[in-house]
């Protein structure tokens, strides 16, 4: 429970930081007049390379089981399944729960909605990608587990199938 709580520490402070890589793209772009979910969009790719580099090295200990294409792999799928629900989650709170056409007419109350989709948002991603990262991505604590286990399956495949010179 320590290791958990300690990880989870540490991949809050990871993903703050993001928080802030993505919120401050997203804005400069919303002053820019480009549409919210745009912005978010490519806020949210720039804080993903940082995401990666941070959580792999400083959150998660890398699966012995499981080649890096494989780990990249799953990362990126997780997070554009996670910049999906930010898309959605942004386009609820500035198409639906207000108009779109606020960014012409009001422009500081759209950008506001936009800002608390992207929080609420974010925080909804953050749960997710830490589930599945700690699922698939994450080393057992004492380095054994079941052979059933989806993860250990995975990396046996893809350490089966990668090409030789890649491992």
């Amino acid at each position: 429970m320590k290791r958990l709580l300690g990880q989870f520490v540490k991949f809050a402070a990871v993903g703050g930081i993001a928080f802030c890589i993505n919120w401050s793209v997203m804005n400069v772009l919303l002053m820019a007049h480009f549409g919210s979910i745009f912005g978010v969009s490519i806020g949210f790719l720039v804080a993903l390379a940082y995401n990666y580099s941070a959580s792999m090295s400083h959150v998660f200990i890398h699966r012995r089981d499981m080649p890096r294409w494989t780990e990249m792999m799953v990362f990126f799928l997780n997070s554009f399944i996670g910049l999906g629900l930010n898309d959605f989650i942004v386009w609820i709170f500035t198409n639906v729960i207000i108009s779109s056409r606020l960014s012409e007419t009001d422009h500081v109350r759209y950008t506001l909605f936009a800002n608390i989709g992207l929080l609420v948002g974010s925080v909804v991603v953050a749960a997710w990608s830490f589930t599945v990262r700690k699922v698939l991505l994450d080393e057992p604590k004492d380095g054994n587990e079941e052979k059933t286990v989806l993860a250990h399956k995975l990396g046996t495949w893809a350490r089966k199938h990668t090409p030789k010179g890649w491992l």
